[in-house]
């Protein structure tokens, strides 16, 4: 995973660099909130696979979620309190086979 301390870098900011570095083919999109309290959010995307990552600012929790075509109900969410352990659970997510 690419450099921990990425200067200026948010944490959610931090995950996008290493997604891209790690799968330079996908769509790697962040959209930052409006206010400086509101969630981030980050979707990594290639053909029918689509993971997204809510970030909490606040409360420095991280949601991660599978939206793929085709996960056939296996809808998964899961909150974390650590950056490295919800982008592990991406990981998971986007190479993990779709049904």
């Amino acid at each position: 995973m690419g450099n921990d301390n990425a200067e200026g870098a948010n944490p959610l900011e931090l995950m996008a660099e290493w997604l891209r570095d790690r799968f330079p083919e996908a769509r790697v999109q962040m959209t930052e909130g409006l206010k400086k309290s509101d969630s981030w959010h980050l979707d990594l995307e290639q053909g029918d696979r689509l993971v997204s990552v809510e970030w909490m600012p606040g409360t420095l929790l991280f949601t991660v979620s599978d939206n793929s075509v085709g996960s056939a109900g296996a809808f998964v969410e899961e909150t974390y309190r650590k950056m490295k352990d919800a982008y592990s659970q991406v990981l998971d997510l986007f190479l993990r086979p779709l049904k």
